[in-house]
């Protein structure tokens, strides 16, 4: 009787041990997940596809095809994620937010009176650039002025800001930083329609390179740099400037936001059915399309 009650002790110290360590499923959550993963969002945002429906963040799950409302903001123009996770970037009614992405809290950060958009968190997490008016204003005619668009810079700590083209009379959009943190990619109208252009963070001179007509740019990684127009997707090495894929386009895409998912997945704005936008995917393999989302705009992935 003593050897039996001794295996049976064994047998539910095996058992216990094996089920204790197994991972528990959640809803809304792929097979495999845990409560520690759960309450971490770095791990839950991971490879999902933000975007932007009726002013809210929400997210996609490629995997299962899920949608989420991740973040109730409200009014929500643009957005960023850091590179952490941890913050989001938004802008609502031309004040710039800082959202705490495990907590959903919201943190004034400032205001401007004319319009501000294209807020992106920088690499290192402390800094934000983004698009506003200039505070000078350049002639555009013999007969009147404008107040043209600017890239300024942000600190989150103090709060300081800087105008990084100020002497610029041109109109700038789309900032996106690099992962490595030395570029800025941006569109710019400069009398021959929108081009993308390389903005150097680290040179002090802060040097222009243009690279080709566009509005919408994606970095892939630090070297690779994605550049959408109204029929193409075209990518590019920065390091020599050159071309090296070109991704036509399917009628009724948007090239003002679109996000790749490794080489071969591809979410972008479409126009097709909703002049308000959808959301599509593109198989870059079959070259089958299917939209996704409906009334979202802004895909990006937290990576």
């Amino acid at each position: 009787m003593a050897e039996l009650a001794k295996f049976r002790l064994g047998v539910f110290v095996i058992i216990y041990f094996v089920f204790s360590t197994l991972p528990v499923c959640h809803a809304g959550l792929s097979a495999g997940s845990t409560i520690s993963t759960v309450s971490k969002k770095e791990t839950f945002l991971k490879n999902k596809l933000l975007y932007i429906k009726t002013g809210n963040i929400w997210l996609f799950d490629p995997a299962t095809k899920q949608n989420i409302q991740f973040i109730q903001a409200n009014d929500v123009v643009n957005f960023s994620v850091s590179s952490d996770y941890n913050k989001i970037a938004a802008i609502k009614n031309n004040k710039l937010y800082i959202i705490n992405a495990k907590t959903n809290e919201e943190v004034f950060l400032m205001e401007v009176e004319t319009d501000m958009s294209n807020p992106t968190i920088s690499p290192t997490n402390d800094k934000v650039i983004y698009i506003s008016e200039s505070e000078k204003e350049f002639n555009k005619t013999q007969a009147a002025t404008r107040k043209v668009r600017h890239i300024w810079i942000v600190d989150l700590n103090t709060k300081a800001k800087v105008d990084l083209t100020k002497d610029s009379p041109y109109h700038h959009t789309a900032v996106q930083w690099s992962p490595d943190g030395r570029w800025v990619s941006f569109a710019s109208s400069r009398g021959n329609g929108w081009r993308v252009y390389l903005m150097n963070m680290i040179d002090k001179k802060q040097s222009v390179k243009e690279i080709e007509s566009g509005i919408f740019s994606s970095w892939l990684d630090n070297k690779t740099l994605a550049i959408g127009n109204s029929h193409s997707i075209k990518i590019y090495d920065v390091r020599s400037l050159k071309q090296f894929r070109e991704i036509k386009m399917q009628p009724g895409f948007s090239p003002a936001k679109f996000a790749f998912a490794g080489d071969n997945n591809l979410y972008y704005e479409d126009m097709t059915e909703n002049p308000d936008l959808d959301i599509s995917h593109l198989d870059l393999v079959s070259g089958k399309k299917s939209r996704v989302i409906e009334d979202g705009r802004s895909p990006m992935f937290a990576k």
